[in-house]
């Protein structure tokens, strides 16, 4: 079994016959294995070595270029694959001549009990747990511990914590894979017309022979269709999508990028796709090191982010529609969130409705009087009616104002307006123009979501909105002390508010229903208690739902001791959602890669590699 702080790593990238030491003199040592297979960084206990190319290619570039920089890159990926384990038997043959020698993560989150709250797992987890202490539960003085916080051996069985971890990290680095892919795809590259070609992006990948993909033939799954907006990057492999032919289908289908990506496929070292282990694990893997190293040394400094879980709706207004926008949001509020009769919570999903809503392309659709944006919009904004074969539309909306455009241009180009824009200067028909400008509509949205620190803040929000968001009585609120709370009484709704418990109860979010949202706490005495939750700030109208707001104590492991397997995965989602935050950061990145060399006990055998880590790291160095 190995534990991190067990391994040793020697870098031999230029073997020479003496290790290095500060020296006047550059030591460029062609090695012995120059025009063999070498490895390019062993590992003392004998577990794995690296090989990357030949070592005669490896030797010339380090040599020639910048590489040093990337021995260390594959350093900290090797030390992390000791952390964390291979990912899967993939990874694992990459570096190791006996692939199934040692259990992959992905063989122990199979052998869970439960992909949702597991509280057991087969005797190949339970190892696999003991002997990896980045998936233990400690105390402050870095001793394992079970979950009434009683220390208890290193071989002892797991914990339900230590389950809800090991199950949790799975689903990060499976997140995390979506949404590299996602942002990959989605920056217009592979795009024609504002259509996605998911083939387009295989064979730019295939183009560079690093890249190991599935190979394109007549049975290949490929995705052609609007990058929609009603998919968020973590869920493309997961959430379907319309495509040109009206057919619900992946954006992206896994297979093509990762033979074996299923949790239940069966563990082969030999795949022919491997792109997802070759290209996004190494990176992914260096991620989770730099949150190991939050997480063992720093652990505390997570519970004082200030963090919030929110969705946020923001919908600019029309100048010339001024009504249009604030009109759709208050009809939203009205009929949504405030329908007495609603059982289900206001989620993402419901927020997109209005974004899409106010986009407006959903009138190009055929049946775009059944959908739940017409519906919501209808009673809200005038509509444009159909005349003349003219497609209808609502103004004030991004689709109204493009067919607004497009009305104004006309046969003869001495008076068309905005012609240019419809017909790429001439290149196509107006028809056709139109029928990209609609797809771009589509791309658009009006919605976020997502974790947020205080000291990093949210982009999409303006400061005033930023403030009240990570005030500490949000998380208060969230925390059950006294709220503003909106209650339906004889036929309308009121708050809890008195002349007495003004000022006393928290009133920077509001709760209705159970969930709980931003609140406008200046509402004109009179104005209808709905208009609470319409925040109103420059250009844009903002509803903010909060879904988690995390205290010191949330994080605590010590207050979980009576916690299921439930409470325990929340946690964990806590935790890997907020440490993701705070190590984006440079100066953590630099003290990991400082505390992981030194776990590491290097031996230095070449000038230029030793040159590079004595001036990145000049700490390890102060007893040359």
């Amino acid at each position: 079994m190995r534990k991190n702080n067990l391994l040793k790593i020697s870098i031999i990238t230029l073997v020479s016959a003496f290790a290095l030491v500060a020296c006047d003199d550059d030591i460029i040592a062609k090695p012995t294995g120059y025009d063999d297979n070498s490895p390019v960084v062993e590992i003392n206990d004998g577990s794995a070595n690296i090989y990357n190319n030949t070592f005669k290619d490896i030797y010339d570039s380090i040599r020639n270029g910048d590489l040093a920089s990337d021995v260390l890159d594959e350093l900290l990926y090797q030390y992390s694959v000791s952390v964390f384990g291979n990912y899967n038997a993939v990874t694992a043959a990459k570096i190791t001549d006996n692939p199934f020698g040692e259990t992959t993560l992905k063989e122990a989150v199979k052998g869970l009990n439960s992909t949702e709250n597991p509280t057991s797992g087969n005797q190949v987890t339970k190892d696999f747990i003991k002997s990896h202490s980045a998936y233990w539960t400690k105390n402050k003085a870095g001793n394992r511990v079970d979950d009434q916080f009683q220390e208890v051996a290193e071989d002892a069985d797991p914990s339900l914590s230590e389950y809800a971890r090991l199950n949790n990290k799975w689903k990060t680095i499976e997140k995390r894979i979506a949404e590299m892919f996602y942002n990959a795809i989605s920056s217009g590259s592979y795009s024609d017309r504002n259509v996605f070609h998911e083939e387009r992006y295989m064979r730019s990948l295939a183009s560079n022979f690093e890249n190991n993909v599935a190979a394109i033939n007549a049975g290949t799954k490929l995705f052609k269709g609007i990058l929609t907006s009603k998919v968020e990057g973590y869920d493309i492999f997961n959430v379907k999508a319309e495509d040109v032919n009206g057919v619900q289908d992946f954006i992206l289908h896994r297979e093509n990028y990762q033979s074996n990506a299923a949790l239940d496929a069966v563990e082969t070292a030999n795949q022919d796709a491997t792109f997802v282990e070759d290209i996004f694990i190494p990176d992914i893997y260096r991620q989770l090191l730099v949150e190991q190293y939050i997480l063992d040394e720093s652990y505390d400094t997570l519970g004082r982010t200030s963090a919030r879980h929110i969705n946020v709706l923001a919908i600019p207004k029309n100048s010339n529609y001024a009504k249009g926008a604030v009109n759709l949001m208050n009809t939203f509020i009205r009929t949504k969130i405030f329908d007495n009769a609603r059982v289900n919570p206001i989620t993402l999903d419901s927020f997109k409705t209005v974004s899409n809503a106010w986009i407006g392309a959903f009138m190009s659709e055929v049946d775009y009087n059944t959908t739940e944006e017409y519906a919501l919009i209808k009673n809200a904004v005038p509509e444009y009616e159909e005349t003349n074969g003219a497609k209808p539309y609502f103004k004030g909306t991004n689709y109204g104002d493009m067919m607004e455009e497009i009305e104004k241009i006309s046969d003869n180009p001495n008076l068309s307006q905005n012609e240019g824009a419809y017909t790429g200067d001439n290149a196509y028909t107006v028809e056709v123009g139109m029928q990209i400008k609609t797809r771009e509509l589509q791309l658009k949205d009006y919605t976020s979501t997502g974790w947020y620190v205080k000291s990093v803040g949210v982009d999409e929000l303006p400061t005033s909105i930023k403030n009240q968001l990570f005030d500490i009585n949000v998380a208060n609120a969230l925390d059950g002390d006294a709220v503003v709370e909106y209650t339906f009484d004889n036929g309308a709704w009121k708050t809890n508010e008195t002349d007495e418990n003004r000022g006393r109860i928290i009133d920077v979010v509001g709760k209705i229903k159970g969930q709980f949202f931003l609140r406008n706490t200046t509402r004109i005495k009179g104005n209808p208690v709905e208009s609470d939750l319409l925040l109103e700030e420059g250009d844009k109208y903002y509803i903010i739902s909060v879904e988690d707001a995390i205290k010191s104590k949330n994080l605590n492991k010590a207050n979980y001791t009576g916690a299921n397997a439930g409470e325990l995965d929340k946690l964990e989602n806590y935790i890997n959602e907020i440490v993701q935050i705070v190590a984006d950061n440079e100066t953590y990145k630099t003290l990991s890669k400082k505390h992981w060399l030194e776990e590491m006990n290097i031996e230095y055998h070449d000038q230029k590699v030793y040159d590079f880590f004595k001036e990145s790291f000049p700490e390890l160095f102060e007893d040359d």
